[in-house]
């Protein structure tokens, strides 16, 4: 500090990597007094920092004056310098840093509602189980984003400017998973077009070729916890119990499950015939469709319990490919930091 104090006016300050030795709160009086110090700030300095330090990055945010360029090596001794704006994260990742350093979660997973959440908690689980590895750590290692559905069109994933909200303002590593529904066949497009351009921090996976994720059930799974969704008055005795269940697991093993892969779910359960079964699903006219939110989000529950507590195993969950693939990738995502 003492040679800038005693520059002259209008003189060029260079300083290679400030942060060297500085405990993070000296960094931000280091960069206060540089641009804010009346002594200093008359005589109209200009700073040129080189710096690997994520403190004096984000202290950069806080002023109109500062700009922030990276430099990369390119081939022939060349460099590109790129001028980087607020908001993008590319600088942030070159330097190593992580989200859990300033107390945030390192990747994000966007789904469509809390039964989704449940389900792709139980895949983690039972897979980790299965193949002895570590369970990534909620709010630590990733978060779960509920987007609803249709309104993952309000949020931007590329760096345009636009009145949409900022989704690498929430997270800087997502990874979205949507239903397959029918008519969303250019929304999958244009969020797969995106990844391949930002392939470090998005990824997008539809339950593809299933319509939605309760499709992606394996007929084991539902033998194991139909009776859930069924009329308690109806079954009150054990032997009433036993018997619906032996009904559940011949109907489930005669009911040919890929059949109904792009249908909505309600429609398999429609075709099982167990005169038991609440009425878990909406219809249309006489069309079944989804679970009833309620009970998508009660089953959802129910097959989390039990994957925790290993009445339901990754042997379950695996029958199902696209299950595997989804579960696979969310893991390889939420691990590569």
């Amino acid at each position: 500090m003492y040679t800038i104090f005693i520059a002259p006016e209008n003189t060029m300050v260079f300083i290679d990597e400030p942060e060297l030795n500085l405990h993070p709160g000296m960094q931000r009086l280091f960069l206060e007094q540089i641009t804010n110090n009346p002594a200093l700030t008359k005589k109209k300095l200009t700073y040129v920092i080189a710096t690997h330090s994520n403190h004096l990055l984000d202290l950069t945010i806080e002023k109109d004056n500062i700009s922030v360029y990276s430099f990369s090596k390119k081939e022939n001794g060349k460099f590109q310098i790129k001028n980087v704006n607020a908001g993008n994260n590319e600088i942030i990742r070159e330097l190593g840093v992580n989200n859990s350093s300033v107390f945030l979660a390192n990747s994000s997973i966007w789904v469509e509602g809390i039964s989704d959440r449940n389900y792709i908690k139980a895949f983690l689980i039972a897979y980790c189980n299965s193949e002895k590895k570590s369970m990534p750590r909620e709010d630590i290692d990733f978060a779960f984003l509920e987007y609803a559905g249709s309104n993952l069109v309000h949020y931007e994933f590329s760096y345009e400017e636009n009145d949409n909200i900022k989704a690498f303002a929430l997270n800087n590593k997502i990874f979205i998973l949507a239903d397959n529904d029918s008519g969303k066949e250019e929304k999958h497009e244009k969020h797969k077009e995106l990844c391949e351009l930002n392939p470090e921090n998005l990824k997008y996976k539809s339950t593809s070729p299933y319509r939605e994720i309760e499709n992606l059930l394996s007929g084991e799974i539902w033998s194991k916890t139909m009776i859930e969704l069924c009329n308690k008055n109806k079954i009150k005795k054990e032997e009433e119990k036993i018997s619906v269940q032996e009904s559940i697991n011949n109907k489930i093993a005669k009911t040919n499950l890929e059949n109904y892969k792009d249908k909505y779910i309600g429609e398999y359960l429609k075709a099982l015939k167990i005169s038991e079964l609440n009425d878990v699903f909406e219809s249309s006219g006489k069309t079944p469709k989804s679970l009833k939110s309620e009970y998508k989000a009660y089953l959802s529950k129910i097959i989390l319990d039990k994957t925790i507590n290993k009445e339901i195993t990754w042997e379950d969950f695996s029958k199902n490919e696209t299950v595997k693939i989804i579960t696979e990738e969310i893991f390889e995502f939420i691990l590569k930091k």
